[in-house]
């Protein structure tokens, strides 16, 4: 464990499109039954909807789900991840422009290790060159990541 002071692996799930959450889901849920972790849910609104700061579609959908989902951003304030003293944080989408800058894998990398898993394939992101770990869905992909 690399920050927590219980011992635990703190695990973070940032997520801004819901539509997305699928590719990790079971991993989440896993995560989530097991002692062994304190594993989060935040939820960023997505920068291309008009009305993401009123309104945030990946709370609202997975909260219903999950009601330990966190807003990240309420009261035109945004959560601080650094609190949840994250060791692993995962990303649901390789796009770094549509995090929130203190979310950004550039600058998440600085305290936790940086996690994709990925729904295709474009080695061209940006958050490629920030991973620790990259989980592929096939071993077909494997040679594509060696490249």
């Amino acid at each position: 464990n690399l920050n927590s002071k219980n011992n635990k692996i703190s695990v973070v799930f940032i997520i801004y499109f819901a539509e997305a959450f699928s590719s990790f889901k079971s991993l989440y849920e896993l995560l989530r039954a097991d002692n062994d972790f304190d594993v989060h849910l935040l939820c960023q609104p997505n920068f291309s909807d008009n009305d993401w700061s009123n309104h945030n579609a990946a709370y609202s959908f997975l909260s219903a789900l999950y009601p330990e989902a966190i807003n990240a951003y309420k009261n035109k304030k945004w959560f601080a991840l650094n609190t949840l003293s994250p060791d692993y944080v995962f990303y649901c989408r390789p796009y770094n422009s549509d995090y929130y800058t203190a979310y950004k894998a550039s600058v998440v990398r600085e305290v936790a290790k940086v996690c994709f898993i990925a729904y295709s394939y474009n080695l061209e992101h940006k958050i490629v060159s920030n991973l620790v770990r990259n989980f592929i869905p096939e071993k077909s992909h494997k040679s594509i990541m060696q490249r």
